[in-house]
């Protein structure tokens, strides 16, 4: 049973005293003991755990509206959020309200004062989803998956969606050791899906774990890309998907084949997909000049959204980015200039007192993301499209000020 105080604070006030977001320090011992002084919340419920560098958000949402389609209590945890810290916990595809979640961190914050940031959240998302009888949780990894916060339960089944370099300092430098680390989701006898067609990395997913059901073994294609969405067919069955980018449809068919592994209703999964929206992930804002929000942050992305775009030829491409420090942002930045007309680079508040020289020397800059946006977009001739990209936490700011914030998952 978990006891309620009489202190008075936010969740964000409680996430701030625990260091904040950039507070990283991986390990599963100090969380356990946290969940087993609430009552392990974590062992009333069945969950789904997805891992990967890129797409592991999307194909969470997507598996998780097909499964409150299908008559589940579905609970869902994202991260991270754009705006408000609600986005990262779902019910039936509803974010929970600020004032359950301030209510919960309250009440559990005697408990996680040894926590960091996400594990904080995670214990909140386990106690919450057991007080509100959910049936079954689909679970994004937040980092790696051996050591994240999330890999606490028995899994009904694991996905890794890819892998590309990232968070080198604590996944390790190569996208072998990369993959071993979200191997760690696995469990013996429980599939593993993926969307991996590295021959080397789906060896080494074999080696570890049987079985291994791969998006080469499930017929997928684009059979027509606008703007507004995507026709495409998955294992032979027609699919409506509101986002148009190339990495959706690769997202799409590994929630598929999940799904179809649960045996659910091709046209429950068909009816599902064709109502999930991805905030900040391509997500197309129209007008004049249309504007792109696509939270691309590390190189795998950036080659998603190039494919994407040379798809959907924008007659003139202006670049508004920003990149957290541990990324290889002069790299990033280059393949953005050249596909751009005009670009425009900015800076995180993250990284206030911290942005070195050489971010700020690669290009025209701006270091309040707002007044660049909005010095961009007074630029930017109405028939032109205008693409915020290179971080999750940069497209939190232009939706917030776009007012896109109230628009639902689903």
């Amino acid at each position: 049973m978990v006891k309620s105080t009489t202190t008075e604070s936010t969740l964000g006030a409680i996430l701030a005293s625990l260091g904040g977001e950039t507070r990283i320090d991986l390990g599963l011992d100090r969380f356990r003991v946290a969940l087993a002084q609430v009552g392990n919340p974590e062992k009333n419920v069945q969950t789904i755990v997805i891992a990967g560098t890129n797409g592991k958000g999307t194909t969470t949402l997507f598996v998780s509206n097909a499964l409150k389609r299908a008559g589940l209590r579905v609970g869902t945890y994202l991260s991270p959020h754009l705006v408000s810290l609600n986005e990262r916990f779902l019910c039936d595809m509803k974010p929970v309200s600020m004032e359950e979640l301030d209510r919960l961190g309250r009440s559990l914050r005697e408990y996680g004062r040894d926590l960091t940031y996400f594990e904080f959240l995670t214990l909140i998302y386990f106690v919450w989803a057991a007080e509100a009888g959910v049936e079954i949780s689909v679970l994004e990894v937040g980092l790696g998956g051996r050591l994240d916060a999330t890999n606490v339960t028995e899994p009904l089944a694991t996905a890794i969606t890819n892998i590309d370099l990232e968070h080198q300092a604590y996944l390790g430098n190569t996208r072998e050791m990369i993959l071993r680390e979200k191997l760690g989701i696995i469990r013996v006898g429980v599939p593993l899906f993926t969307g991996l067609s590295d021959p080397a990395l789906i060896a080494q997913c074999e080696r570890a774990v049987s079985p291994v059901i791969r998006n080469q073994t499930t017929p997928h294609r684009c059979l027509d890309r606008t703007w507004d969405g995507q026709q495409v067919e998955i294992d032979g069955n027609p699919f409506q998907l509101r986002n148009p980018s190339v990495g959706t449809l690769e997202n799409a068919t590994l929630a598929y084949s999940i799904l179809r592994a649960r045996s659910v209703e091709v046209s429950l999964i068909q009816s599902a997909f064709a109502e999930v929206t991805t905030p900040g992930r391509f997500e197309v804002v129209p007008g004049a000049p249309r504007i792109i929000l696509s939270g691309d942050h590390n190189p795998h992305g950036l080659q998603s959204l190039f494919e994407t775009l040379d798809d959907l030829p924008p007659t003139r491409l202006h670049t508004l980015c920003a990149f957290s420090l541990d990324k290889p942002y002069a790299d990033m930045y280059a393949q953005l200039a050249k596909h751009s007309e005009v670009i425009l680079l900015t800076s995180l508040s993250r990284h206030a007192g911290k942005t070195p020289a050489t971010y700020k020397t690669l290009g025209p800059f701006e270091p309040d993301p707002v007044s660049a946006f909005e010095s961009l977009r007074q630029s930017t001739l109405p028939e032109a499209t205008l693409l915020v990209t290179g971080s999750l936490y940069l497209v939190g700011i232009i939706r917030n000020l776009l007012g896109r914030y109230s628009s639902p998952p689903a």
